[in-house]
């Protein structure tokens, strides 16, 4: 809880900055659909001055009466009759414990579930986070949430594989939630092809996340011969993004260590391929998304790509815009390398970042503003850079951004001198030293 509030003090004075500044980005103004957007002018701002929003979830009041057009649950034995209507509106009146069911199987619910403050322990499954579809959640807190995926024989699996703590999939919205353990994928089959894991969602469409807080552990580690490609995306919100016409990800943290070892091999012996795309908040990003004012602590890992914030943007955002502003990156950014295993290359370059992994398309247009990455990013690979990795686009503006020398790591640390804001569009971006940030940023590097 401690580090929570200490980033979300730093976050605050970002935001800080932020409101007092002019816009920066005309280029973006018909496609985010917003009459500006805010830089900062990287001057230093007195504490008590700070009047901002804080990212993550807030305290809830809980209702004591259930309110017109919803249906109260009270035991669990009512929250499984979610599955039997999923157009009604339900709000929780009681915590709740999972314990009895040692594999849970996920909800169903195509209207507003309003978790009301309240409390729902101890979900183990082996397949489903507390929905495996929903629309919109509110107000939840999970605690003590253990998934392990396992594969059963018997099961039918479709070709792609998503999970969340609270969602597998939303296509809706989600607000002011918590949730807090761990989701391990350790076995596969030749059934699963794509493997979406987030913190709290796997899998968002046309979604708007805000105000929520991720403490659950994203681990997936697989060594296996299998017949098929398999991506495996991972985000500690969010797995993977895609959105119709624009999704947003605001005032969000995430304090979980997110890691993801992929490696697969075709029978007869030749490399395939391998993915383990991983990052801060959001694994991949296919469309239109703004990523405003959110904060990762974790450290994050990923066999093929690690970013701070966003690890990817796809090939299918083409002609789409992307905004990522008020960011804050203070987890180490590593792209692991085990001991004793094999390590084909990736077939478009291993990347790491503080803020945005890779823009994989040649038509996105990207703004990148006043964010922070005072991470760590260690390795020994081409493509790398304390904001952004690499871009096939130079449609690309990063501005009023704060980065830390990565050199003055030292030990594991990738010297990247010169790629701070490495691409045409960079303006007022300042590099500090680890010193600097640490005299500026004294309750992050103390704690």
């Amino acid at each position: 809880m401690k580090k929570i509030l200490i980033l979300l003090t730093v976050l605050a004075v970002v935001l800080s900055l932020c409101a007092c500044a002019t816009d920066g980005s005309n280029a973006l103004k018909e496609n985010d659909g917003r009459s500006e957007i805010g830089t900062t002018n990287n001057d230093n701002v007195d504490s008590e001055e700070i009047n901002a929003p804080k990212p993550g979830m807030a305290p809830v009041t809980p209702r004591t009466q259930v309110p017109d057009g919803y249906v109260g649950i009270y035991t669990v034995e009512d929250l499984l009759k979610i599955n039997a209507n999923k157009t009604m509106n339900y709000i929780l009146m009681n915590d709740l414990d999972l314990s009895s069911y040692s594999d849970w199987q996920g909800l169903l619910n195509n209207a507003h579930f309003d978790g009301n403050g309240h409390t729902i322990s101890n979900l183990r499954s082996e397949k489903s986070g507390l929905f495996d579809e929903c629309n919109m959640v509110t107000g939840l807190i999970l605690k003590n949430v253990e998934i392990n995926f396992k594969y059963l024989e018997d099961r039918v699996l479709l070709p792609d594989f998503y999970i969340g703590a609270i969602a597998n999939t939303i296509k809706g919205s989600l607000t002011n939630c918590y949730a807090e353990g761990y989701i391990s994928v350790r076995e596969l089959s030749d059934d699963v092809c794509d493997i979406y894991m987030g913190g709290l969602v796997g899998y968002a469409a046309n979604a708007m996340i805000s105000y929520c807080t991720n403490d659950v552990k994203v681990f997936y580690d697989t060594y296996e011969v299998c017949k098929n490609f398999i991506d495996t995306i991972c985000g500690g919100i969010v797995g993977s993004m895609c959105n119709d016409n624009s999704g947003l990800i605001s005032y969000c943290v995430n304090n979980a260590d997110v890691y993801a070892y992929n490696y697969t091999d075709h029978d007869d012996g030749m490399w395939l391929d391998y993915h383990g795309i991983c990052g801060g908040i959001v694994g991949e990003a296919t469309s239109n998304i703004t990523i405003d004012s959110c904060v990762n602590s974790g450290d994050i890992t990923g066999s093929a790509i690690a970013s701070g914030i966003v690890a990817s943007l796809t090939e299918k955002a083409y002609d789409k815009s992307c905004i990522i502003e008020r960011c804050i990156n203070s987890g180490k950014i590593e792209i692991s390398k085990e001991e004793g295993r094999v390590y084909p290359t990736y077939k478009l370059g291993h990347k790491a970042s503080g803020i945005l992994g890779e823009i994989n398309n040649s038509n996105c247009l990207v703004y990148l503003g006043a964010c922070y990455n005072l991470g760590k990013i260690c390795g020994d690979f081409k493509d790398a850079g304390s904001l952004v990795a690499y871009s096939k686009s130079d449609r690309i503006n990063i501005r009023d951004c704060i980065y830390v020398n990565n050199s003055d790591y030292k030990e594991n640390a990738l010297s990247m001198d010169g790629k701070g804001g490495m691409y045409p569009e960079s303006y007022n971006n300042k590099e500090i030293s680890l010193t600097e940030a640490k005299e500026q940023f004294p309750q992050i590097f103390n704690n």
